[in-house]
């Protein structure tokens, strides 16, 4: 069976489709739907290189950027049959942006009104897929808005060190962006879901250790979530999640009670909502609950 570079090539990784990573055979027919992207990349199968060989298509999307719209080809199956399927979703649909992270396994969620569109990815590509959130938030039509709320300063003494270094570490990917809120870890508890649907009955619960930063720039909202999972084993229980909402698909900020002096704040878009745990002392959140003074959204505390 005669190799390629593809092959030879192939592994976890995302490629950017440019030099010798050229566009993967069962998307060929569509290579002029695609140029002229700020960005063209290629997601892999999620299978083992051992189970791969040189006749199979070992791509399951291509992910195009332009301007105003991203061009997602994905892999279908039928049968035995493979075809390729092209969708145009607009930049201006786009409420939200979720990037989760669990050890090695990613997920990029484009939130639209009619749904989610996902792309899951291994996060050794995580540099890349951070190269694609940030050309989609700059393209995203979105209005320039006066939040009113000032910058914090870095509390060393208060900010856990995880934490401090997500700020500094978005920071310095958008140098818009400010520090407007933190949370440091908390416990909290929540229903624990099962496969299984009828134990959910059971009302049993499971204990969260979670926290978070919030960073905005006057278009949008940027939140940073880290949860520990105490019923999960301990190579599973670490997860991150990036969320990325303009302020124009902000619909409310809402906080309710979870437990004692446990709330929980809400981001909400149309159809979906950021849930951020935090105490129901922390200034920095009340100051954002009261603080977004120019953005037309409704507030419910």
């Amino acid at each position: 069976m005669k190799r390629s570079f593809e092959y030879d090539a192939f592994g976890p990784w995302i490629y950017r489709i440019e030099g010798p990573h050229t566009m993967p055979p069962l998307f060929e027919p569509y290579e002029k739907e695609t140029e002229g992207a700020i960005m063209r990349f290629k997601v892999p199968r999620e299978i083992e290189r051992r189970d791969a060989d040189p006749s199979m298509n070992l791509y399951d999307r291509v992910v195009c950027i332009f301007a105003g719209e991203i061009v997602l080809l994905e892999r279908a199956v039928k049968g035995r049959a493979e075809s390729a399927v092209l969708t145009r979703l607009p930049l201006k649909k786009i409420t939200r942006i979720r990037r989760t992270n669990c050890l090695l396994s990613g997920l990029l969620s484009l939130i639209i009104p009619e749904g989610t569109v996902d792309i899951p990815f291994n996060a050794v590509s995580e540099e890349i897929v951070g190269d694609a959130v940030r050309l989609i938030r700059e393209n995203m039509p979105s209005r320039i808005t006066e939040s009113g709320l000032p910058p914090l300063p870095y509390d060393r003494k208060n900010m856990e060190l995880p934490y401090l270094n997500m700020a500094m570490k978005t920071e310095k990917e958008d140098s818009s962006l400010n520090l407007i809120a933190s949370q440091k870890s908390i416990r909290y508890r929540i229903p624990r879901l099962f496969s299984f649907s009828p134990l959910n009955r059971l009302g049993l619960t499971e204990e969260i250790t979670s926290g978070f930063i919030i960073l905005s720039n006057g278009r949008e909202l940027v939140s940073v979530q880290k949860t520990y999972r105490t019923s999960m084993p301990s190579s599973e229980c670490y997860s991150y999640e990036y969320n990325y909402i303009p302020l124009s698909s902000l619909k409310s900020i809402e906080s309710r009670p979870l437990s004692g002096d446990r709330r929980e704040l809400l981001l909400k878009t149309e159809h979906t909502a950021a849930a951020l745990p935090y105490e129901g002392r922390n200034g920095s959140v009340e100051a954002l609950l009261s603080g977004l003074i120019h953005v037309p959204v409704e507030r419910t505390v």
